[in-house]
C-alpha cells in the first residue's frame, strides 16, 4: 500500500470491505506515514460526528393527524374497490377475472415504495401513532432497502450464472465502436462498454444480447491478465438504488462475494454495470477504480 492507495480506499477499509492482508498492509503503511494517519483519523472522527449528530425528532401533532387522516382516505378508497370488485364478479366469470387483474395491480401499485408500506394497516392503526411519523419513515427505510439489496443480489447472482456458463458470443470484437454499433439497434440504452485505465491491460473479446434478471443487458466478455471478466451493461434504472452500499474511491457499489466470485455493481457516466469474475478482491478494486 502507498499513499495513492490509501486516499483511493480508505472508504472501503473504512467500511470494513477489506481481506485481512490488504487491511494489514493498509494498517502498516498507515502507521509508518504521519500524513495517511492523519487522513484516517480525520476521516474516522468526521464519522463518529455525523453519526452523533443525526437525531430523529418527533413529527408535530397537526402532520401526523394529517397523515393518519390520508391513511384513512386510502383505505376507505380499498374498501370501495372491493366492493366494486365484488359487484363485476356478479356479471361473468371473465369480467371478475378482469377485475382482478385490475385489483392485484391496484395493490402491487400501494405495495410497492415508503407510501406502500406506510399504507399497511398495521401500520396507520399502530406504527404510526405509537412511536412517531418519523419513526414510521424510518422503518420504512429499512424495509425499502432490505428488498433493495435483496434486487441486488438477485441480480449479482444472475451475473454469476451468466459468467460460469460460457456462452457463444453474438459478436466477435475487440472495437468499443463496434460493439457500440452492434447493439445500436437491439436495446434501448445506449451501450457504453467500459474502459479501464491505470495501465490495466484489458482486452475486449466479444459481446452478446442477453438479459440479466428482468432487464435487457449487453453481455461483454474482457481478458484482463488471462482472467475472464464478465460485463452486463445495462439501463442505470435497471440496479437497485437502495441497497446496502460500499465505495470505491468515490464510487458507491454494491459488492457481492459467492460460489467463488465477485461482483461489483455500479453506475459510470449514466450507464450501470454489473461486473464478475473470479479474480482477488485487490485486483478488481483497482480495476473497477479505473473504468473510464
Amino acid at each position: 500500500m502507498n499513499c495513492d492507495d490509501v486516499q483511493k480506499f480508505i472508504h472501503a477499509y473504512l467500511d470494513g470491505e477489506f481481506d485481512e492482508a490488504d487491511e494489514a498492509s493498509l494498517r502498516t503503511h498507515v502507521g509508518a506515514c504521519a500524513y495517511c494517519r492523519e487522513v484516517v483519523e480525520f476521516e474516522q472522527a468526521f464519522r463518529r460526528r455525523l453519526k452523533s449528530s443525526i437525531t430523529s425528532p418527533a413529527a408535530p401533532a397537526g402532520l401526523v393527524a394529517r397523515v393518519l387522516a390520508a391513511f384513512d382516505e386510502i383505505e376507505g378508497d380499498e374498501l370501495a374497490h372491493e366492493e366494486q370488485v365484488a359487484r363485476d364478479g356478479a356479471r361473468g366469470a371473465h369480467d371478475a377475472h378482469d377485475a382482478h387483474d385490475a385489483h392485484d395491480a391496484h395493490d402491487e401499485r400501494e405495495a410497492s415504495g415508503l407510501w406502500g408500506f406506510l399504507s399497511l394497516a398495521w401500520v396507520r392503526r399502530g406504527l404510526v401513532p405509537a412511536l412517531g411519523l418519523s419513526a414510521a419513515l424510518a422503518a420504512a427505510f429499512v424495509m425499502m432497502r432490505a428488498k433493495s439489496t435483496e434486487q441486488a443480489e438477485d441480480m449479482a447472482e444472475a451475473s454469476i450464472r451468466w459468467h460460469r456458463r460460457r456462452v457463444p458470443l453474438d459478436v466477435k470484437a475487440s472495437s468499443l465502436a463496434a460493439i457500440r454499433r452492434f447493439f445500436s439497434d437491439k436495446v434501448k440504452f445506449n451501450v457504453r462498454a467500459p474502459r479501464f485505465g491505470g495501465g490495466v491491460q484489458a482486452r475486449l473479446i466479444g459481446a452478446r444480447l442477453t438479459n440479466l434478471g428482468a432487464h435487457e443487458a449487453a453481455y461483454l466478455v474482457y481478458d484482463v491478465g488471462g482472467r475472464r471478466l464478465s460485463v452486463f451493461v445495462v439501463d442505470k434504472r435497471a440496479l437497485p438504488s437502495g441497497a446496502a452500499r460500499s465505495r470505491i474511491g468515490a464510487q458507491p457499489v454494491y459488492w457481492h462475494d459467492a460460489h467463488g466470485y465477485r461482483t461489483v455493481l455500479y453506475q459510470h457516466n449514466g450507464t450501470g454495470y454489473a461486473v464478475t469474475t473470479d479474480m482477488d478482491r485487490r485486483n478488481l478494486v483497482r480495476l473497477i477504480s479505473t473504468t473510464k
